[in-house]
């Protein structure tokens, strides 16, 4: 009995050794990525955005607004703000702390910075769920191979900014429901505006994940909820999100009255002709084979290497004992196709 306890507990230590090296080896292909462009111009893909975002953080660094920071690329009064620049200020104050450090150098290491730090958020996550920790290093360490994760960590752009708040806000949220109190409710909403306002596109998914925790949560502590204290931690969270929501309308008031003032960018604010439709699209291109082609097709083999690994990991889902299994894969699947689709 000894004995296999102890043959147990060293094949558990040496797979956790594997998993460790393993994904220490892919954050230093993830930190060769930054250093091999660290001299490089931002004039890779989407140039014109990356000299956008870096062009407002010039100008911050020079002095200006920290609010209505400069774009100047439409004409006078220069500001066009269309982000809440938080990424901006990080790289313009890394400038003016280290004035070696050229404001492209800055932008990609604040960006790198930012992707890395999502490996926070995602072990608070992990650690609540059975096997997690394992799980956590596998799935971080795939992550830090993604393609097209590696290659936008090291630009000079906002996503992975936005990435983080919205990992932090997902595990907030689980550990808000865990235990709830007054610094986690804080940090929740705190994630959870700063993610709306730099980039809602992306804190849509983690945002509809969030919720999925909340129901979830309800369901197993469904005895519970005929009592109405019970529903407190609940109707907090919903709290948390509804001040996200109002500070990103805060946000996008303020900016829009700012774009108001430039002749062309009165054509980019929330409410002007044509600018729902971009932004929403019609419900042709929801059914259109070329945005299918995106989810099935593009878009995983931009991420993990190949669209094949995807129904590769299906038929595993479908072929596991458990139904839970099967339940968490198909609810993922549904994370990663809505946002498509909104």
């Amino acid at each position: 009995m000894i004995r296999r306890m102890a043959s147990h507990f060293n094949r558990s230590q040496s797979r956790e050794t594997i998993e460790w090296t393993f994904l220490v080896i892919c954050m230093a292909f993830c930190a060769t990525q930054l250093i091999l462009s660290w001299d490089k111009p931002i004039l890779d893909q989407y140039a014109f955005r990356q000299t956008q975002t870096a062009i407002s953080a010039y100008w911050i660094a020079k002095g200006g607004s920290w609010l209505a920071y400069a774009t100047p690329t439409l004409g006078a009064p220069w500001s066009i703000p269309f982000e809440f620049p938080f990424y901006q200020w990080l790289t313009a104050s890394v400038t003016s702390l280290s004035p070696s450090t050229t404001l492209d150098q800055a932008g990609r290491l604040v960006s790198m910075g930012f992707f890395l730090g999502c490996l926070w958020p995602a072990w608070r996550i992990a650690t609540h769920y059975r096997n997690g920790r394992s799980t956590f290093r596998v799935c971080a360490a795939l992550i830090m191979l993604s393609p097209l994760y590696v290659f936008w960590s090291r630009a000079f752009m906002i996503e992975s900014a936005a990435l983080f708040f919205s990992i932090w806000f997902v595990a907030a949220v689980r550990d808000f429901l865990n235990r709830p109190n007054v610094f986690g409710l804080a940090e929740m909403t705190f994630a959870a505006s700063m993610a709306a306002c730099i980039k809602i596109t992306t804190f849509l998914g983690f945002s509809l994940a969030g919720a999925l925790l909340v129901v979830y949560a309800m369901y197993v502590a469904r005895e519970q909820l005929r009592y109405p204290k019970a529903l407190m931690p609940y109707a907090l969270t919903a709290l948390s999100v509804c001040i996200s929501i109002a500070t990103l309308w805060g946000w996008v008031h303020y900016s829009d009255q700012l774009k108001s003032l430039n002749l062309i960018g009165q054509s980019l604010t929330s409410h002007a002709v044509g600018m729902e439709s971009w932004n929403y699209g019609t419900l042709a291109q929801r059914g259109s084979m070329d945005l299918w082609r995106v989810i099935l097709i593009r878009a995983p083999s931009e991420a993990v290497g190949s669209w094949m690994i995807a129904p590769l990991v299906t038929v595993y889902a479908l072929f596991r004992p458990s139904w839970r299994h099967i339940y968490v894969y198909f609810l993922l699947i549904l994370l990663y196709i809505v946002p498509f689709f909104i």
